[in-house]
């Protein structure tokens, strides 16, 4: 317990990011067409991936500034932790969708320059989870962010499928089912892990979390989310995320996106200079013990989310694997 809250604070300045474009590759037996087995939640996930996502300029009808307070209270509360996981599983987590590294790749900005392109999108997505006191600002600077971010990936699904080609009766760059799965990224992945570490019990905040999910609702219906994918709450959260993993992690016998290693190298090398800027202690730590020990603190995260090291392909011992792609060279 105390080794999980020391790995939790050695990343306390990791930059508020998100792993953002989207898009799709092969179809696995699960996905196929939707069967009457299916439920009626599981039919939506499968259908989704053949669905393009919706930017909408104006909120929902049912936004509660209210609730959206309520969560922006728990992000403030738990901020220190949320950004640590929000900076190594949760996006982690997108390199595990077999729909997601395909594109990353395509657009070269992750592999050739990933902390830039971090520290970017940090910057994003500090002003769409900022503090306010009114709907009104709420609306005209978190929402208008984010659905600038949604018009950015829409742009982003257009020329990928000039690139890629892909069968638009089976896939689509971009599509609902990928998309969902990056915004559960932010809204499900903390809570996860704040529950593993003991630190919240969802039961005893539930109206933080009420509050927590309609923020993620609302922001995932501005860049495009389909509403029977939103995160409404924390029981609708939960069985949607096993959904949506069981549909794009790379499961037993599939083969691992190309690129994965690429991108997990990259992230591990940001996170690597994320520490080498705000070290742990005084003495100043060699390059070697920053590696070592940021790998190590990246995997103890990863374990904390079901099947993630799995579908990442990452063995008997993450950590190490951690280090191997880490040292893969900077493509160009």
């Amino acid at each position: 317990m105390n080794s999980t809250k020391e790995t939790a604070l050695k990343f306390r300045n990791v930059i508020l990011i998100v792993s953002l474009l989207v898009a799709c590759c092969g179809m696995s037996h699960a996905q196929k067409a939707p069967s009457l087995s299916l439920s009626r939640l599981e039919k939506i996930v499968v259908r989704s991936r053949t669905q393009a996502i919706t930017p909408r300029a104006t909120p929902p009808s049912w936004l509660d500034f209210d609730k959206v307070r309520v969560g922006l209270a728990f992000v403030k509360a738990h901020d220190a932790f949320i950004r640590q996981v929000l900076g190594t599983s949760s996006l982690a987590a997108t390199f595990a969708a077999k729909d997601i590294p395909p594109v990353l790749m395509q657009t070269g900005r992750l592999r050739t320059d990933f902390s830039q392109r971090m520290n970017e999108t940090g910057q994003l997505m500090d002003g769409i989870t900022q503090q306010q006191d009114s709907r009104e600002e709420f609306q005209t600077a978190n929402l208008a962010r984010a659905y600038q971010l949604g018009q950015l990936h829409a742009g982003v699904a257009r020329k990928a499928q000039e690139v890629l080609h892909w069968n638009r009766k089976e896939r689509l760059p971009l599509n609902q089912q990928a998309y969902a799965l990056v915004l559960y990224s932010f809204a499900w992945w903390p809570v996860e892990a704040l529950s593993a570490t003991k630190q919240i019990d969802p039961n005893d905040v539930s109206q933080e979390l009420d509050g927590w999910f309609h923020l993620w609702s609302v922001i995932g219906y501005e860049m495009g989310v389909s509403e029977a994918l939103l995160p409404t709450n924390y029981a609708r959260a939960k069985e949607m995320v096993a959904l949506l993993r069981k549909a794009q992690y790379t499961g037993a016998g599939e083969v691992l996106p190309e690129g994965v290693p690429v991108l997990l190298g990259g992230q591990v090398r940001w996170l690597v200079e994320l520490a080498a800027a705000h070290p742990p202690t005084a003495a100043k730590p060699t390059p070697e013990q920053l590696l070592s020990g940021t790998a190590d603190s990246f995997a103890q995260i990863i374990k904390l989310s079901p099947g993630l090291a799995e579908a990442l392909r990452l063995g008997n011992d993450p950590a190490a694997q951690l280090i191997q792609d880490a040292s893969l060279p900077v493509q160009k």
